[in-house]
């Protein structure tokens, strides 16, 4: 339902209702509702902007096997955005998106590879 309302399928778009259904389902043990809600406060749809809370949604959600909260984790990390820099744990969290089947987080960790960042400068690898 929090996406139905968030993009206005079959609703009326309202992202404050969206945000209290993520809320919501990430209560109730979905990763997936976790994410959703990072990326509401991320970007500050129908919540306030904040990254710090963002980062802890993802961090949620990666836990919960959600590779695309491992992702924009990585994200909060490489850009320091709610978390303190730290290219080491944005490859790891990259990585880990990857391996969970998000190509993003593949892409990504590739560019940390080609520019040695967090890891050993390897173009191979990349």
């Amino acid at each position: 339902m929090g996406v139905l309302y968030a993009t206005g399928k079959g609703v009326k778009q309202d992202h404050v209702v969206a945000s209290g259904l993520y809320k919501k389902a990430c209560d109730g043990g979905a990763a997936e509702g976790c994410f959703n809600l990072g990326l509401q406060y991320a970007n500050g749809q129908g919540v306030k902007q904040d990254h710090v809370v963002a980062s802890g949604l993802f961090k949620k959600a990666c836990d919960g096997g959600d590779a695309a909260g491992c992702f924009n984790l990585g994200l909060q990390y490489a850009n320091g955005q709610g978390v303190k820099q730290d290219h080491v744990v944005a490859a790891g969290l990259f990585k880990k998106a990857c391996d969970g089947g998000d190509a993003a987080g593949c892409f990504n960790l590739g560019l940390q590879y080609a520019n040695g960042q967090g890891v050993k400068q390897d173009h191979v690898v990349a």
